[in-house]
């Protein structure tokens, strides 16, 4: 299956949205401030389960974003901390908006780990876990063409904003 591409092009630690097939463009953009607080998420099926770090679908420890309460989205690989600018968290729908698509925050295992569940980051549209192609500079949300869970029922994995 073609890989549906969601492109985010960043600078210092401001980034530009932009919806791209032939890659990031960059603009000047100004420094924000990070997020004082972020957003700790609960498993709506078990309560003491809980995680700010939300993973794509490769599970890496090392890679992930997190969600201020400012509803800043926050791309962290290793050391690099970026905030995504133009792209704003709805805290409360456990989502945010990433060019014309939708991405939200569920809570389920990886794909190869059937039993360890936390929070990724799934494409609303097509029910498939993301893909975060981040390095220093730069990020990618790709949708894949692994589903997150089949059938697709987002009503009873939905993060839950529990904390901060």
């Amino acid at each position: 299956m073609k890989l549906r591409r969601l492109a985010v092009c960043m600078v210092g630690l401001g980034l530009s949205l932009a919806v791209l097939s032939s890659g990031c463009q960059g603009q000047s953009s100004s420094k924000l401030k990070p997020s004082a607080k972020i957003v700790v998420w609960q498993d709506p099926a078990n309560p003491d389960s809980e995680g700010t770090n939300i993973r794509d679908v490769d599970n890496d420890a090392t890679r992930f974003v997190v969600i201020g309460t400012d509803g800043q989205v926050h791309f962290v690989h290793g050391t690099t901390f970026l905030i995504a600018r133009d792209v704003a968290a709805d805290v409360q729908d456990a989502s945010f908006q990433v060019g014309n698509g939708t991405i939200d925050v569920r809570f389920g295992a990886a794909p190869a780990d059937a039993t360890d569940r936390r929070p990724f980051l799934v494409d609303r549209a097509s029910g498939h876990f993301i893909q975060l192609v981040g390095e220093t500079t730069a990020v990618t949300f790709q949708v894949t063409d692994t589903p997150f869970e089949n059938p697709d029922d987002p009503t009873d994995d939905r993060a839950v904003a529990a904390s901060e």
